[in-house]
C-alpha cells in the first residue's frame, strides 16, 4: 500500500490470504484512495462469500489458484484493454469551459463521484445532464457501462415497469 501511494499502477494482482493484511483489506484501502486502478484478487482458497465481497469491493475478477500462465495472462490483457478503453472514452468527454459556475459543476461532480449514492440531475433540454452523468460515471472510476434514460420519451404509465419490471 505505501508502494501504491508512492507510484501509479496499470493493474494490482493480488492474493487473498497473506501475512499482515488481507487481499480484501488492501483492495478496500486502494478504494479508499479513489483510485480506479483494477485490481485482481488470486486465492487458493477462495469461496463464492469471498469472490462476491471482493467484487463488492471493486475488485475486477476474482482467480482460484493453481493457475495457468495462459489463464493469468489472458485476465491482465483483457483488464487492461476494457480500462484502455475506459480512459479512452473519459478523455472524449470534456467538460469545457473555467467561469465560477462550470468549476463548481466539475467540484460537484468530482465530489459526487467519489460516493456510491444515487444522483438525480434535472434541467431543461440541453443543458447539458446527459454530460453531467457521464462526467460522474468516468470520474468514478467504474467498469460498468452508464445506461442513459430519457424518461420524457417514455409514456409516463410504461416508466415504472421500464426502470424497474414489473
Amino acid at each position: 500500500l505505501a508502494v501504491f501511494r508512492k507510484q501509479n499502477f496499470d493493474l494490482v494482482l493480488t492474493d487473498l490470504r497473506m501475512p499482515g493484511v488481507s487481499g480484501l483489506e488492501l483492495l478496500r484501502a486502494i478504494r479508499k484512495e479513489n483510485s480506479s486502478v483494477p485490481v485482481v484478487m488470486l486465492t487458493a482458497y477462495g469461496t463464492v462469500n469471498d469472490a462476491v465481497e471482493a467484487m463488492k469491493h471493486g475488485a475486477v475478477d476474482f482467480l482460484s489458484k493453481p493457475l495457468r500462465k495462459e489463464t493469468i495472462l489472458k485476465c491482465v490483457q483483457d483488464t487492461l484493454a476494457k480500462f484502455a478503453r475506459v480512459k479512452d472514452q473519459k478523455l472524449k468527454l470534456p467538460f469545457l469551459g473555467n467561469s465560477s459556475s462550470i468549476s463548481q459543476i466539475k467540484k460537484t461532480i468530482k465530489m459526487l463521484a467519489k460516493t456510491n449514492a444515487s444522483v438525480l440531475i434535472e434541467g431543461e433540454s440541453g443543458t447539458g445532464k446527459e454530460v453531467v452523468a457521464k462526467s460522474i460515471h468516468f470520474e468514478s472510476g467504474r467498469l460498468g457501462q452508464l445506461v442513459s434514460v430519457n424518461c420524457g420519451a417514455i409514456p409516463e404509465a410504461l416508466l415504472e415497469s421500464e426502470l424497474f419490471g414489473f
